[in-house]
């Protein structure tokens, strides 16, 4: 009886670490969903995980960052992303994720990289706060900046 119940408890420990991901994975998604959203152009995906209090160093807002996002979409086409995620710090519903980042794009039948070379990625800080629709992104530093 003692080995059911042991065999129980561990069932239940499993299927509550698949079906309630901790808040790195949810990270880790956002991010993710960010890179499909880029590559097949979808300005409103992007801006879904994007807060409305979003601000960064370039005086840059909510709104001026989805219109940066459409003018790039209409200007860029055939993105490809190289990212990789370094590290992901969670605290107190406050995150930051570092990234290593590259992303090509071509503009009619040029091909070249937007963010990053071909020797380097970009070192980029992504801030996310958790709302009560999960996890946002209210930053992004730029290394290099």
């Amino acid at each position: 009886m003692k080995r059911y119940g042991f065999a129980l408890v561990v069932a239940v420990v499993i299927i509550a670490i698949v079906v309630f991901p901790s808040d790195k994975k949810r990270i880790r998604k956002a991010i993710r969903i960010c890179e499909q959203a880029i590559i097949n152009e979808n300005s409103e995906a992007l801006m879904s995980l994007i807060s409305f209090n979003y601000s960064d160093d370039y005086g840059g807002s909510y709104l001026m960052l989805k219109k940066r996002s459409e003018r790039l979409f209409k200007t860029y086409d055939d993105y490809e992303i190289i990212a990789d995620i370094v590290g992901i710090t969670v605290n107190e519903g406050k995150a930051i994720a570092d990234l290593k980042v590259s992303i090509i794009a071509s503009e009619g039948n040029e091909r070249g990289y937007l963010l990053g070379d071909a020797g380097s990625h970009r070192k980029i800080k992504v801030y996310f706060e958790k709302d009560k629709f999960g996890w946002a992104i209210v930053r992004l530093y730029d290394e290099k900046h």
